[in-house]
Protein backbone atom coordinates (compact mmCIF):
# COMPACT_ATOMS: atom_id res chain seq x y z
CA UNK A 1 0.00 0.00 0.00
CA UNK A 2 1.85 3.10 -1.23
CA UNK A 3 1.82 6.68 -0.05
CA UNK A 4 2.63 9.68 -2.21
CA UNK A 5 6.15 9.94 -3.61
CA UNK A 6 8.54 11.93 -1.47
CA UNK A 7 11.02 14.47 -2.75
CA UNK A 8 14.61 13.86 -1.68
CA UNK A 9 14.99 17.58 -0.96
CA UNK A 10 12.19 17.49 1.63
CA UNK A 11 13.57 14.27 3.07
CA UNK A 12 16.89 15.83 4.04
CA UNK A 13 15.77 19.41 4.75
CA UNK A 14 12.57 18.87 6.74
CA UNK A 15 12.38 17.45 10.22
CA UNK A 16 10.07 14.49 10.72
CA UNK A 17 7.73 16.59 12.85
CA UNK A 18 7.25 19.13 10.04
CA UNK A 19 7.29 16.73 7.08
CA UNK A 20 4.36 16.17 4.75
CA UNK A 21 5.05 12.43 5.06
CA UNK A 22 4.35 12.50 8.81
CA UNK A 23 1.24 14.56 8.15
CA UNK A 24 0.03 11.93 5.66
CA UNK A 25 0.45 9.14 8.20
CA UNK A 26 -1.15 11.14 11.03
CA UNK A 27 -4.13 12.03 8.83
CA UNK A 28 -4.43 8.50 7.41
CA UNK A 29 -7.72 6.80 8.04
CA UNK A 30 -8.41 3.51 6.32
CA UNK A 31 -11.91 2.23 5.71
CA UNK A 32 -11.70 -1.54 5.57
CA UNK A 33 -14.53 -3.66 4.22
CA UNK A 34 -14.66 -7.03 5.95
CA UNK A 35 -16.15 -10.05 4.25
CA UNK A 36 -16.65 -13.51 5.75
CA UNK A 37 -17.05 -16.88 4.15
CA UNK A 38 -19.67 -19.15 5.71
CA UNK A 39 -20.48 -22.50 4.10
CA UNK A 40 -18.81 -21.44 0.85
CA UNK A 41 -20.75 -18.19 0.61
CA UNK A 42 -18.82 -14.91 0.88
CA UNK A 43 -20.82 -12.06 2.33
CA UNK A 44 -20.22 -8.57 3.65
CA UNK A 45 -19.73 -8.50 7.42
CA UNK A 46 -18.79 -4.95 8.48
CA UNK A 47 -16.84 -1.76 7.84
CA UNK A 48 -13.98 -0.90 10.17
CA UNK A 49 -12.01 2.34 10.34
CA UNK A 50 -8.32 2.23 11.23
CA UNK A 51 -5.64 4.84 11.70
CA UNK A 52 -1.96 4.36 12.48
CA UNK A 53 -1.21 4.63 16.20
CA UNK A 54 1.07 7.50 17.23
CA UNK A 55 3.58 4.94 18.52
CA UNK A 56 3.94 3.60 14.98
CA UNK A 57 3.93 7.00 13.24
CA UNK A 58 6.39 8.67 15.60
CA UNK A 59 8.34 5.49 16.26
CA UNK A 60 8.89 2.97 13.48
CA UNK A 61 7.93 5.17 10.53
CA UNK A 62 9.94 8.12 11.86
CA UNK A 63 13.00 5.88 12.17
CA UNK A 64 12.56 4.79 8.53
CA UNK A 65 12.26 8.43 7.42
CA UNK A 66 15.38 9.46 9.29
CA UNK A 67 17.34 6.44 8.05
CA UNK A 68 16.48 7.28 4.43
CA UNK A 69 17.27 10.96 5.00
CA UNK A 70 20.69 10.07 6.42
CA UNK A 71 21.48 7.87 3.39
CA UNK A 72 20.64 10.67 0.95
CA UNK A 73 22.28 13.42 3.05
CA UNK A 74 25.54 11.46 3.30
CA UNK A 75 25.62 10.71 -0.43
CA UNK A 76 25.62 7.00 0.38
CA UNK A 77 22.14 5.93 -0.78
CA UNK A 78 23.03 4.09 -3.99
CA UNK A 79 25.27 1.38 -5.41
CA UNK A 80 25.91 -0.53 -8.62
CA UNK A 81 24.50 -4.07 -8.73
CA UNK A 82 26.40 -6.93 -10.40
CA UNK A 83 25.02 -5.89 -13.79
CA UNK A 84 26.14 -2.28 -13.35
CA UNK A 85 22.63 -0.94 -12.74
CA UNK A 86 22.15 1.74 -10.06
CA UNK A 87 20.16 0.45 -7.06
CA UNK A 88 19.16 2.15 -3.82
CA UNK A 89 19.97 1.15 -0.24
CA UNK A 90 16.55 2.16 1.10
CA UNK A 91 14.93 -0.47 3.33
CA UNK A 92 12.87 -2.95 1.34
CA UNK A 93 10.16 -5.28 2.56
CA UNK A 94 12.57 -8.21 2.33
CA UNK A 95 15.73 -6.29 3.30
CA UNK A 96 16.20 -4.19 6.45
CA UNK A 97 12.46 -3.89 6.94
CA UNK A 98 11.17 -2.65 10.27
CA UNK A 99 8.03 -4.80 10.21
CA UNK A 100 5.78 -1.86 9.36
CA UNK A 101 6.93 -0.10 6.21
CA UNK A 102 9.56 0.01 3.51
CA UNK A 103 10.57 2.19 0.55
CA UNK A 104 9.89 1.32 -3.08
CA UNK A 105 9.72 3.13 -6.40
CA UNK A 106 6.61 5.19 -7.01
CA UNK A 107 6.87 6.13 -10.66
CA UNK A 108 5.02 5.26 -13.84
CA UNK A 109 8.22 4.88 -15.80
CA UNK A 110 11.84 4.46 -14.76
CA UNK A 111 12.69 7.92 -16.09
CA UNK A 112 10.26 9.53 -13.60
CA UNK A 113 12.90 11.07 -11.28
CA UNK A 114 13.39 13.57 -8.49
CA UNK A 115 16.62 15.53 -8.12
CA UNK A 116 19.03 14.42 -5.40
CA UNK A 117 20.18 17.38 -3.29
CA UNK A 118 23.50 15.62 -2.69
CA UNK A 119 25.25 13.74 -5.51
CA UNK A 120 25.80 10.10 -4.61
CA UNK A 121 29.43 9.33 -3.74
CA UNK A 122 29.56 5.84 -5.25
CA UNK A 123 27.52 6.26 -8.42
CA UNK A 124 27.74 10.02 -9.02
CA UNK A 125 24.03 10.20 -9.83
CA UNK A 126 22.17 13.47 -9.19
CA UNK A 127 18.59 12.23 -9.64
CA UNK A 128 16.76 8.99 -8.96
CA UNK A 129 13.41 7.32 -9.54
CA UNK A 130 10.60 8.71 -7.37
CA UNK A 131 10.22 6.72 -4.14
CA UNK A 132 7.51 6.37 -1.51
CA UNK A 133 6.81 4.66 1.76
CA UNK A 134 4.71 1.50 1.58
CA UNK A 135 3.10 -0.48 4.37
CA UNK A 136 4.41 -4.06 4.49
CA UNK A 137 1.96 -6.79 3.47
CA UNK A 138 2.45 -8.54 6.82
CA UNK A 139 1.61 -5.33 8.69
CA UNK A 140 -1.64 -4.89 6.72
CA UNK A 141 -2.49 -8.55 7.40
CA UNK A 142 -2.00 -7.98 11.15
CA UNK A 143 -4.35 -5.00 11.03
CA UNK A 144 -7.01 -7.02 9.24
CA UNK A 145 -6.65 -10.03 11.56
CA UNK A 146 -6.98 -7.76 14.59
CA UNK A 147 -10.33 -6.40 13.41
CA UNK A 148 -12.03 -9.62 12.28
Amino acid sequence: MPFKAFEFEELINTSWEESSIREDFVDLKLMLFVFKEIDGVISFDKIVFWNAPNSVVDGTIKEMYESCANLVRSGDAFYFDTKGKVKDKFPKETRNSNGVCHVRPHARVEADHYTLPVADKTTGITSYTKQSFWFNKDFIEKIIKAII
